[in-house]
């Protein structure tokens, strides 16, 4: 399984940051997810934090507040707490989403392509010229070829 590095240091912040909580709390979190956390966490990264400042001063990592909210959602909140999470999640995710549906608008792109492609077309025409291209007739062909072998036939 290949983990980057960011996602190793999060785990071992995480740890540390679990080490220092109440222990009634940690038993509410599954024994397997502790474990993944244990073996996905970089050993030769063991964070030092500062517990005597409140979890919000601590320089902790996006990765591992990612992680600690996990948690939360799952294991510590209340079920009005995680209906509350939800709803922020689902608003961010449609707010994210009006820009991405404005910026990729399926007509908007066409109009766009299609006066991007008008431009080019009078720039490219403007540089190019007509080449004429004379195409050999069958017989003309077959007329010199006959002609080439006599023509190799007088040099030798």
């Amino acid at each position: 399984m290949m983990i980057g590095t960011e996602y190793k240091v999060a785990a071992a912040e995480t740890l540390s940051v679990l080490e220092n909580i109440n222990t009634i709390d940690i038993k509410k979190i599954p024994q397997s997810f502790l474990d993944f956390l244990a073996e996905l966490s970089s050993k030769e990264d063991r964070p030092e934090l500062d517990y005597s400042k409140p979890i919000e001063e601590l320089n902790l990592k996006e990765k591992t507040r990612e992680i600690l909210g996990y948690i939360y959602i799952n294991w510590w909140s209340t079920k009005e707490e995680k209906e509350l999470c939800d709803k922020m999640i689902n608003n961010k995710r449609k707010n994210n989403n009006v820009g991405t549906n404005v910026k990729y608008e399926v007509d908007d792109i066409f109009k766009a392509r299609k006066n991007n492609v008008l431009v080019n077309n009078t720039e490219n025409t403007e540089i190019k010229e007509m080449v004429e291209y004379k195409d050999e007739t069958f017989i003309k062909k077959i007329i010199n070829k006959i002609l080439s072998f006599f023509n190799k036939g007088l040099r030798r």
